[in-house]
């Protein structure tokens, strides 16, 4: 399939990066700004532009944990390999993108 018989750059862009590569940052810098944005409006507009970061986030933590953790490591035996193993940087990235996702997550009281 080609990328320019797609509608639009959005699919072309997605189309490119192969299982969101570069799309978790994307969308993580795009919610970071949405976010910075509505830093000072009312408590329902903050929540209401967490979104982006929230899809961001999940992103890259399912590319850390099920890419590298699950697939690279389980099903491709990475953990065997002595210049290879990159398990440990996996799930250090895949803990700091958990913990800043759950307290994205938080509703402030």
């Amino acid at each position: 399939m080609a990328c320019h018989r797609l509608a639009g750059p959005t699919p072309c862009l997605l189309y490119r990066d192969h299982l969101g590569r570069g799309n978790d940052r994307f969308l993580c810098w795009v919610g970071a700004a949405r976010l910075y944005k509505v830093v000072h409006q009312d408590e329902p507009a903050f929540h209401r532009a967490k979104g982006m970061a929230i899809t961001g986030l999940t992103l890259g933590f399912c590319l850390w944990f099920l890419g590298f953790i699950g697939i690279g490591g389980e099903w491709f035996l990475m953990w065997q390999s002595e210049q290879w193993n990159a398990q440990q940087s996996a799930f250090r990235i895949a803990i700091l993108i958990g913990l800043v996702l759950l307290f994205l997550c938080l509703r402030d009281p």
